[in-house]
């Protein structure tokens, strides 16, 4: 009697890990941040953006559309050409967003 007892709770212990596995697997979040798949911007978008860093803008336009349009700048600098000064100053911001929110998720 007791070893069908002791065999049960080991069976519902190692079935309950099998079945919180296989959840995790399953329905774990897209963790992919190869280069491109961080940005949910579409196509067309993409276009439009490398379209208005391609047509020479001078540094106070790119100024500009930056502040207006911070994700779209992000995704040009990171993912396609960091030449621009602006550029420089958004890898710091997002630096250092992330170490703010890696400090704030600590506490």
């Amino acid at each position: 009697m007791n070893k069908l007892i002791i065999g049960m709770i080991i069976g519902l212990i190692i079935g309950g890990m099998i079945g919180y596995f296989s959840y995790g697997i399953i329905n774990k979040p897209n963790l992919d941040f190869t280069r491109g798949n961080k940005f949910q911007i579409d196509e067309e978008t993409k276009v439009e953006i490398v379209s208005f860093f391609e047509s020479n803008p001078n540094d106070n336009e790119v100024e500009i559309y930056c502040q207006e349009n911070k994700m779209y700048c992000m995704y040009y600098c990171t993912e396609i050409n960091s030449d621009y000064e602006i550029c420089s100053k958004i890898q710091v911001m997002d630096r250092g967003l992330k170490n703010e929110t890696r400090n704030n998720n600590k506490n």
